[in-house]
């Protein structure tokens, strides 16, 4: 007896886990009119926490939401913190992870759009690093913290090569630490 009360607590606690992924939050979106990109925990904002990110399946030109769900088991339950315009292509995020030292407490995303403008020589990707802090409940973005890291371009320009400093983690991480 006490075997089957011990599998079907671990039936029932298997299930509310798996009740609370990303495959509910996807099907939540896609009924709403927008795909999924990506979804991450964020428990150090808040334990049971999840920061996604969605556009809209509809639209010709979708901006990319990010959103901040305070519990992952209820997906209506969130808030868009910031919007990645489309521009020129849709915003694709590259990176989004956590900082250290004295920025341990922030949350990064790096953004890229990509660019083809054949006829004036200059192809490749546009970089954009944003920093966020979770104040009263909300992700807030830290202008202060994001001004450190120039938008910037890497592929050809006119013709020329170009390199954009900030495009892993490993790079943001190693430009703070002289901060």
């Amino acid at each position: 007896m006490k075997a089957k009360i011990i599998a079907l607590f671990f039936l029932f606690f298997s299930w509310s886990v798996i009740a609370c992924d990303d495959v509910k939050l996807q099907s939540s979106l896609k009924s709403n009119g927008y795909e999924l990109i990506d979804a991450f925990k964020s428990e150090r904002f808040k334990e049971g926490s999840s920061i996604y990110f969605y556009k809209s399946i509809t639209d010709e030109h979708p901006d990319v939401n990010a959103s901040f769900m305070p519990d992952r088991c209820f997906s209506d339950k969130n808030f868009i913190f910031d919007v990645f315009s489309f521009d020129g292509s849709v915003a694709n995020v590259e990176s989004v992870f956590w900082g250290k030292g004295k920025f341990k407490s922030n949350l990064f995303i790096i953004v890229s759009w990509i660019y083809n403008l054949d006829g004036i020589n200059t192809v490749g990707k546009y970089y954009s690093v944003y920093a966020y802090d979770f104040i009263d409940g909300n992700i807030k973005k830290n202008e202060l913290v994001t001004s450190y890291f120039d938008e910037g371009q890497d592929g050809l320009v006119d013709g020329k090569t170009v390199k954009y400093a900030f495009k892993k983690a490993s790079d943001v991480w190693g430009y703070l630490k002289e901060k």
